[in-house]
């Protein structure tokens, strides 16, 4: 009797060590798994890293792009402006010569009226 308990005892011993070792090695792939999770997770934190830093080159790049448009907005504006008072001074030189062109007409007419006075007193001699 105390053989056959013997021997049960030892199956049961055998059934608890299976056991560990069955443990163990899920404790070991368990453990590759968590190894092979850290890695990824680094490999992630190191593409969020590179993506925040082309995102905040990008976001430079278009704080760049928004001066140089409001500059060229303003050069517009100026340009626009400049081209406004140029617009003027030619509306001004314009009526200046017509005043000239009218005095010049004026002035022949009174040439052409002299001249019929000298013809008429030369006629009268």
């Amino acid at each position: 009797a105390a053989q056959s308990q013997l021997q049960a005892s030892l199956a049961q011993l055998t059934k608890v060590r299976q056991g560990a070792v069955d443990a163990e090695a899920r404790a070991a792939a368990a453990q590759s798994d968590l190894e092979a999770s850290l890695v990824e997770l680094v490999t992630l934190r190191q593409g969020a890293r590179t993506a925040d830093t082309r995102a905040a080159a990008a976001g430079r790049e278009t704080q760049a792009t928004l001066h140089t448009l409001e500059a060229a907005q303003q050069n517009t504006v100026g340009a626009e402006a400049k081209a406004a008072a140029a617009g003027q001074q030619i509306n001004v030189v314009l009526l200046k010569l017509e005043a000239v062109q009218q005095d010049a007409h004026d002035a022949e007419a009174r040439a052409t009226a002299a001249e019929h006075e000298l013809s008429a007193v030369l006629a009268n001699l």
